[in-house]
Order: C-alpha cells, then structure tokens, then sequence
C-alpha cells in the first residue's frame, strides 16, 4: 500500500503490458491483471497478488471495516509505532506470523546452499522468533541522521518475563573514557525470586563460570556493569570490564572471578578465530600500583598462519596477553591486556579520563535516548578505523598515505543504542549520525582504491 499523486499515471504504469479486468466491489471500482489486484482510492493505492486484500482494504475506504488508525486507539507500545510521525513504521504479529518465520527459516540452507550457516546463531534466532509476541519499529530520517525505535512485547512463556529490569542513568555511559572506540553500560539486579533465571541467562551469554557470582551477590543487589575497548600498542583490542560490589564481599567475588577467569582462559580464548593459539596460561604474581593490588595470569601469543601469510604479526597480536583483576574503591576491575603495566595504566585512566565519552558526543545524541535504560552502547567508527590504519599504515605500504588524512576524522562516537526491559517486553532506540560519519566514508573509499 502507498500514496499516490498521480493516480492516472500509476494506473497506466500498473495496466501496461497487462490483461487488465476492471471490476467492482460494493460499488467501488478495482483492477485485475491475473494474480495481481489493485486499487486506488483518495490517494492511496493498494497491490497485491491474491484476493483477499482488495476487498478489505475497499471495506475499510467506504468505512464498512476499522482502518489501521481506529485499532491503534489504546494500543500496546509495539502497535502505537504505526501511529508516531516517523518516516518509516513497521508492526509484526510475531505469534501470528511464528510458523512461516520458523518455516523460513528451517528452508535457508536448502535456499541458499552456498552460503554456511551457524547452528547457534539459527537457534537464537528460532528463541527470538518464539520468544517475541509483537514487534513494532520506527525510522525517522534527519538532517544529522537516522534515529530509529523498536519496542517488543515477550509471550507469557518467555523467560524474559522473569528476569529484573533495573535502570541505570546514562550519564554512567558518557562519563567513560573517551579513548575507548566501543563502550557498553548493562544495568543488574539479582533478586531471589529472580536469581535462577539471571544465572540461566548470564550462563547462557557470557559462561556458566560467571553465572556463579550471583550466588555471592546480595538478594536486591543492584550494580552497573561496563565495559570499554581500545586500542594501543596492537590491533587486538585492551578490554576493561567494571562491576561494583555493592555489599557483595569482595573474597568471593574475587573466588568467582579467578574461577571464570581460570575457565576462559583455558577454554574459550584458546583460539582466536583459528589464526592465533593461547598458551597454558600462567598464573601471575601480585603486583602493587597506585590503586592497590592486581593479579591475573599471561598467556603466550602465536600465529604460525599469519606469520606464513606475511601479515604484520607484530602489529595484530601482541607476544603476550593476560587478564587481570583488581578491586578500587569497592569496584571489580576485570582487564585483558597484554602486560600488567597496560592492565594498570586501562584502570587508571577508566577511573579517571582525560576526555570522557560525552564530550566526543555529537549534538543531540544523548538527547535523543532515554535519560534512563537497562543497557546502553556507544560506537566510533571513526576511531575504530584510525586506530587500524595509525597501527597497519607503517606495515602497510599502500595504508600509508592514508595515515596523513585519517588524523582530521572527527573523534566523536557515530553510532549509540540504548535498551529498556520490562516485565512484558523491551523498548530499544538508536541513532546513527551521518555528519560524524560521512568523512569515514569518503576514506574507506580511498583505502578500498589504494588496496
């Protein structure tokens, strides 16, 4: 369905090269070409292959059915999208539609055999589709860029229903250092009642280790977790993950900690994406810096096929990297860096920053997301792609001339979201800023030219 300004000339378009029967339903005039049915009334047409459509858009045109508009009275937050101002809006009765979805996507591999599918990701998006009850999704388009929404409503069977939804300012998110390319803030709760199905999940994202920290957690412990990723020395990214204790005590947070640490270290990080291999990892001695104490445990790096490839190793991997811990003020540090003197320096500058993430946020993005959420991310691609090229641009003969232009990319974060749960569902809004973006744009063209 669409509006229409001509309504002769779309016609025409529609009848050309068609064997077109015109006929009539309850006395209002629609076309048929075969399997194709349309119509036009006050400026609105409709198309479609198949009968059942026509007649009820008809019905609702000589007011005999409910229009859209009429439903929307009192409605849920995933219909009401249909009814906001925004360029583009989209509604889905996932329950409804759930047998075609599973159906379709059951039928890609044999659709598309080319193309290898992953078995894990295919089931969560099998969760997803039976998990959803209704969908609804806006995009407006700006003069800076693009902001879109999306509210969700869970079926009464979702084990979404049961998991706490806290709120965290998201001032918590632009008060992280500025240096960080990525940046994530998840608010946490842990409630008795509660806490199974919070492990379930967290097992289920992150390890079955750290799903055991919240048997140390307090009943009603609320925190908010970050994380924040940058580049230094090597394209493999220096991590620092923070959570506060909160009246959890600090002994055995520190047990779950070193017991998810051990695990991942020996298992998850084994390898990384198949061109890289962690050692056994070692564990290492406690060290003392101006904020305390940190340990953790180093891994060598190697990477036989890269080096067999002439990738610039030396600039992708470092020779060794580690996870450590350590508590500040009441606060976990969980750091993965390739020394401890890296580890060290990450949690002094995350506690205090030069330059936080709100001052490299362009002009009303952090208006433009709630004051409060459960999750919130920010993303520059911008100093994504100039880290990459300051560190491959002296390895890389044809990246270096993009070095001298790469400097004048704006810092500022592009790309931010940030996600509300509830009991019956979750409201989503994000926003892409093309004036930050658009230079990036212009020198990945140049970079893909000069490859």
């Amino acid at each position: 369905m669409a509006s229409v300004s001509d309504e002769e000339a779309v016609l025409a378009a529609l009848r050309d090269g068609r064997v077109v029967e015109e006929r009539a339903y309850e006395g209002m005039a629609y076309s048929a070409a075969g399997d194709a049915w349309f119509a036009i009334v006050d400026g609105f047409m409709v198309f479609c292959v198949g009968s059942d459509i026509v007649p009820k858009f008809l019905d609702v045109a000589r007011g005999a059915a409910p229009s859209i508009a009429a439903s929307l009275v009192g409605a849920d937050r995933t219909r009401a999208a249909l009814a906001s101002d925004a360029d583009i809006a989209v509604y889905l009765d996932v329950d409804r539609a759930e047998p075609v979805l599973l159906r379709l996507l059951a039928d890609l591999p044999d659709k598309m055999p080319t193309v290898e599918f992953d078995e894990d990701e295919t089931a969560s998006i099998e969760s997803l589709v039976t998990d959803l009850d209704r969908l609804g999704v806006t995009i407006s388009i700006g003069e800076r860029g693009i902001t879109w929404t999306g509210e969700s409503r869970h079926k009464t069977t979702s084990v979404q229903r049961n998991i706490p939804a806290p709120q965290m300012p998201l001032q918590v998110l632009a008060s992280l250092p500025g240096d960080s390319f990525v940046a994530v803030s998840q608010g946490v709760a842990n409630g008795g009642a509660d806490r199974a199905a919070v492990k379930a999940e967290t097992a289920a994202k992150i390890g079955a280790p750290f799903a055991e920290i919240f048997d140390v957690a307090p009943d009603g412990y609320f925190g908010v977790l970050t994380a924040a990723m940058r580049m230094s020395d090597h394209v493999l990214p220096e991590v620092i993950l923070t959570m506060p204790l909160n009246g959890a005590p600090e002994a055995e947070v520190e047990a779950a900690l070193r017991e998810g640490f051990e695990a991942l270290a020996a298992a998850s990080i084994r390898q990384l994406d198949g061109k890289a291999e962690l050692s056994e990892p070692t564990e290492a001695a406690s060290v003392e810096y101006s904020l305390g104490s940190i340990k953790g445990w180093t891994m060598t790096v190697s990477s036989q096929p890269l080096e067999d490839s002439g990738a610039p190793v030396n600039v992708l991997l470092p020779p060794r990297v580690g996870v450590w811990y350590t508590f500040v003020d009441g606060t976990a540090h969980a750091v993965f860096a390739p020394t401890v003197d890296a580890a060290t320096d990450l949690v002094q500058s995350f506690r205090q920053p030069d330059v936080t993430i709100g001052d490299r946020l362009p002009p009303g993005m952090l208006d433009a997301l709630p004051a409060e959420a459960t999750a919130a991310f920010v993303l520059s691609p911008n100093m994504l792609f100039k880290s990459v090229i300051r560190l491959l641009g002296p390895e890389v003969p044809p990246l270096q001339a993009l070095g001298a232009f790469v400097q004048f990319l704006p810092d500022d974060y592009g790309i931010a979201a940030a996600t509300t749960h509830r009991s019956d569902g979750a409201s989503a809004t994000g926003v892409v800023d093309a004036a930050v973006l658009a230079p990036l744009v212009q020198f990945a063209v140049m970079a893909a030219g000069s490859m």
